[in-house]
């Protein structure tokens, strides 16, 4: 059997790099390396080429290592996570909503996998109970943080206040943040002026200037609401502009429409200085295709964002939709973090079900995250039973289904994979995994190319310096 080295060949028009999934690495190789590598003629080489593969494989490069066994790193110490170091309790407290919005996730055309909206409003008792169940197991947290969910939440606004209350006893002592997310349909006064009083970060939902959010985000009498939200919106901006820093906007994005249209809503002032994040239609747990304008616009623009960038005349609030983010192109990226494959281990993904976003459904049952499929299947425990210790050991090791597959992946480190993909509400669908295991491909080979385009960077601006000095010394 050949020793085939474990690795992804990149070309680009300016090099030629080799992804070492053994370390999580990118190396730039001369092009002779990169022939022997992908023509797998590692044995059949000039001597000076034999010379370099030999220096590399001495420094643990080019080996073709693969994982033995597919087992989470975190399993054995999951229980322990749970039982001291929850980060974030998120409370449902109601599964009503007073819109209709036509992609809703929780609507009947939706999701086949997910609840439907219902009239079931979390009790005070329940919200106690798991507060208590949230403070014994977050002992080793630095801080306290406690979301409302819907539905839409501020509908049991009167429970809301009572959690607050009883919290803020509870966790006296330690610092502590609330956190909704919400519609912004009901922001009365009384509700603006409480959530300023009380630590707060509010998250609202917004898809675009009015023409786009109207189409979707509608109330139950197919009325539109950017009218009322954008009212509030400036309401709170008007009680006190300062606390703005405290808001974000969840923009769904309809892939569909145009990108430059959605991209408008950043035309009015009070979005200007304000966090978005970005999230697209899905279709039974699926985000559609984009239509070509939207990709060809996007892509463009995100062209322009890394320019802007790499030229220093990059700006946060005029890349909200594209490289919101400056640290994905920094030259220290932590995704590719130095590792070394042994003979267990799993894709980096899952993460421990309930350990970052502990999130309780109104009748007291427990989920790894807000964002999973409310089922059977994904549920992991409940305030009087605590957790179900198999149930997180199986979503934390999903990539036992189909373990060839993952042992031979080239996205082995990079993969981002979640159970939430591979759920179909019965159990976990093979195929489901092989749609989310293409996502997570594609999802890692962009991350290379940026990695790639960093240091291609690097190097022509390294270039131009010199070009500039000599040039200077004339």
């Amino acid at each position: 059997m050949k020793n085939i080295p474990f690795v992804l060949p990149v070309k680009t028009a300016l090099g030629h790099y080799i992804y070492e999934v053994n370390k999580n690495e990118i190396l730039f190789v001369d092009e002779n390396i990169f022939q022997c590598v992908t023509s797998e003629l590692l044995n059949k080489s000039d001597e000076a080429v034999e010379e370099q593969l030999a220096e590399l494989k001495l420094n643990g490069y080019l080996s073709s290592h693969k994982i033995k066994h597919i087992q989470h790193s975190l399993s054995e110490i999951s229980k322990n996570l749970l039982d001291r170091g929850i980060n974030q309790l998120i409370l449902q407290v109601t599964q009503e909503c007073n819109l209709r919005c036509k992609y809703c996730i929780y609507s009947e055309n939706s999701n086949v996998n997910q609840r439907m909206h219902t009239n079931s409003f979390m009790t005070l008792e329940t919200a106690k109970k798991a507060i208590d169940f949230y403070r014994i197991h977050s002992i080793d947290a630095d801080r306290a943080v406690i979301g409302f969910y819907g539905g839409e939440p501020f509908l049991n606004f009167d429970l809301i206040k009572k959690a607050v209350e009883y919290a803020e006893i509870v966790f006296e002592g330690k610092e502590i943040v609330f956190t909704a997310t919400s519609n912004a349909t009901l922001l009365s006064d009384q509700i603006i002026e409480f959530i300023m009083q009380h630590n707060f970060q509010l998250t609202i939902s917004i898809d675009g200037p009015k023409e786009l959010h109207d189409k979707n985000r509608v109330f139950a009498s197919g009325k539109g609401t950017y009218d009322k939200v954008i009212a509030n919106i400036h309401k709170i901006n008007k009680k006190n502009s300062d606390w703005m820093k405290n808001v974000s906007f969840s923009l769904v994005v309809d892939n569909q429409n145009d990108f430059y249209s959605i991209k408008k809503i950043l035309d009015d002032p009070v979005f200007q200085k304000t966090k978005f994040m970005i999230s697209y239609v899905e279709k039974d747990g699926k985000i559609q295709q984009p239509s070509n304008q939207y990709l060809t616009q996007y892509n463009y623009e995100s062209f322009l964002s890394i320019v802007r960038l790499f030229r220093g005349d990059w700006n946060r609030n005029r890349e909200k939709f594209t490289i919101s983010n400056e640290s994905s192109l920094a030259f220290e990226d932590p995704t590719f973090s130095e590792t070394q494959l042994g003979d267990y281990g799993a894709p980096n993904g899952p993460c421990v079900p309930g350990k970052l976003r502990l999130f309780v459904d109104t009748e007291g049952n427990l989920y790894s995250c807000e964002r999973v499929n409310e089922n059977k299947n994904m549920c992991i425990g409940t305030l009087k039973d605590g957790f179900n210790v198999l149930k997180i050991y199986e979503l934390l090791n999903i990539s036992q289904i189909g373990t060839e597959e993952c042992r031979s992946c080239w996205a082995f480190s990079l993969c981002g994979i979640c159970a939430k993909w591979i759920d179909d509400g019965e159990g976990m669908s093979i195929e489901n995994r092989k749609n989310a295991c293409q996502n997570a491909k594609t999802s890692a080979y962009g991350k290379i190319l940026r990695r790639i385009l960093v240091y291609e960077n690097s190097i022509h601006q390294k270039l131009m310096r010199e070009i500039i000095s000599k040039g200077e010394n004339v």
